[in-house]
């Protein structure tokens, strides 16, 4: 039977455990009235409602009893809760959630990793737009500024899962950049898994080398040379073949497992996907 929890439920719960477990977070014990503690979760209950301004949290404060009660505030001005904001340590908040991390394995334990395909390590980044004045030391274009956050994230479901590494940098700073994908694709027990903004013939020829696996997205267009196809496949795989990858830049080559197959996405549409890995044990 399935249950429906309520969104204000949700948030309750979140900002209780917050609320208990905040040691670093009560480290200013003689501010005034907003305290890192309790600016903290009126922001974070500001997120997880997706409130647009300032000016809707303190309102939502106002009128909220039990929120009232939480804070131990019963107004705020927005203007207030904006330069509250700006002296935020970013110090606190990263022990903040690296406490309540720690916490939660110790509770519940970490999640686990899939049981049939082993750890898998999907890449993938994201960009976070800044404000035109404070971000821009951000610049990546006119009247543009924004980070980016590169993550590998370890799949514990089909809709699931833990980061286990993190790179930021300006937006300006490639998916594929040496430097992160370093830091991201290291591990020689998982599977990562790297979308089409991951394409580098030597990269993937290097991480070979290393015996670190990986499952890759191509383009349509993609070069690769087919040195041995596989007759039988499954109903679904329009190609199974062995490859050769070169690299441009260095002409150094490479064998790779390539595979072909159709799906249908959420418009019903079927698209070709094609990815190549160097898992070549099972080809054959």
């Amino acid at each position: 039977m399935n249950t429906i929890v309520s969104n204000e439920r949700v948030v309750r719960q979140v900002l209780g455990v917050l609320g208990q477990h905040n040691t670093a977070l009560k480290s200013d014990a003689y501010a005034k009235k907003l305290f890192a503690w309790n600016t903290t979760l009126l922001y974070l209950e500001g997120i997880l409602q997706k409130r647009n301004a300032v000016g809707e949290i303190a309102q939502h404060l106002s009128s909220t009893p039990w929120m009232q009660k939480w804070t131990n505030l019963s107004s705020i001005d927005g203007s207030a809760l904006n330069r509250r904001l700006r002296q935020l340590s970013t110090d606190v908040l990263k022990q903040t959630y690296t406490d309540l991390v720690a916490r939660y394995a110790q509770t519940f334990g970490l999640p686990r990793p899939l049981k049939h395909f082993g750890p898998l390590a999907a890449v993938d980044a994201t960009v976070l737009t800044l404000g035109k004045v404070r971000g821009e030391w951000a610049y990546q274009q006119k009247g543009h500024n924004a980070v980016k956050m590169h993550v590998s994230l370890d799949l514990t479901g089909e809709k699931s899962a833990v980061p286990s590494r993190v790179v930021l940098s300006t937006a300006c700073v490639a998916d594929l950049d040496a430097e992160v994908t370093g830091a991201l694709v290291t591990r020689s027990e998982a599977t990562h898994l790297l979308d089409r903004g991951y394409i580098d013939y030597g990269q993937f020829l290097r991480w070979n080398r290393e015996k670190i696996r990986f499952v890759a997205r191509l383009k349509a267009n993609s070069k690769v040379k087919v040195i041995l196809q596989k007759e039988d496949v499954g109903p679904s795989i329009e190609q199974d073949a062995q490859v050769e990858l070169t690299d441009s830049k260095t002409g150094e080559t490479g064998i790779f497992r390539l595979v072909t197959y159709s799906f249908t996405d959420q418009k019903r549409k079927v698209a070709p996907c094609t990815g190549a890995h160097q898992s070549l044990r099972r080809f054959g």
